[in-house]
């Protein structure tokens, strides 16, 4: 559990920078698409997070880069369930 919530912790952070840098742009774009839809900001980041640490997964898992499409395909989904 330790791992997990420092995992969660490294992957809030990447997605903090996504926001601040609006790269790529889809992030902040889904941020605020989840918030006008009525999740508050933990919610929403935590959607994002998901998308995230699927594709970290499949990219360790598969020793492959991150398919940053698939994110972003993801990303425009929410809040329905990312694709695996």
């Amino acid at each position: 559990m330790k791992y997990r919530s420092k995992l969660m912790g490294r992957v809030s952070d990447i997605i903090d920078n996504q926001l601040r840098d609006n790269k790529p742009p889809e992030t902040l774009y889904t941020m605020n698409r989840l918030i006008e839809m009525g999740y508050d900001n933990i919610e929403s980041k935590k959607l994002i997070c998901k998308c995230l640490m699927l594709e970290m997964i499949d990219a360790m898992k598969n020793n492959k880069v991150l398919n940053e499409e698939k994110f972003i395909k993801n990303l425009l989904k929410l809040p329905e369930e990312p694709d695996n």
